[in-house]
């Protein structure tokens, strides 16, 4: 009965924390629409595009490969790979500063090539940083 109870408890609050967090996004877009000009919310939406590409990129599967491992290695025996954290944290690190020095070099290709509008360069660059 208590892991039933607790498991609903968990439930809940993973479902109100997503409405919340849904909402903010909401109210957010709601007040950059208010404030910002329309063309520059396109290129915003158009950059954040090529950013979750890079994104998708850096992180390409890191957190479920180590969900994995690390579960395999405690039913082993081993209550804290550290070995395997440090290999982990080394993977991520690296795909994480190939993407971005990625982005960083290919921004101008991307800006005049992709979107098609030189003022996107300069926020390509710093989504790169």
């Amino acid at each position: 009965m208590n892991n039933k109870s607790t498991l609903m408890k968990n439930t809940i609050s993973i479902a109100v924390g997503s409405v919340l967090m849904r909402a903010m996004g909401l109210y957010l877009q709601i007040y950059t629409a208010a404030h910002i000009k329309a063309d520059i919310i396109g290129i915003f939406g158009l950059i954040s595009s090529v950013y979750v590409i890079f994104a998708t990129v850096a992180i390409s599967g890191i957190r479920f490969c180590t969900t994995r491992l690390v579960a395999q290695e405690i039913s082993g025996g081993n209550c804290f790979p550290k070995k395997l954290m440090k290999s982990a944290f080394g993977y991520g690190l690296f795909f994480g500063i190939l993407s971005s020095v990625s982005l960083l070099f290919m921004s101008g290709f991307i800006s005049n090539g992709w979107i098609g509008d030189e003022s996107a360069l300069v926020p390509l660059k710093i989504l790169s940083l």
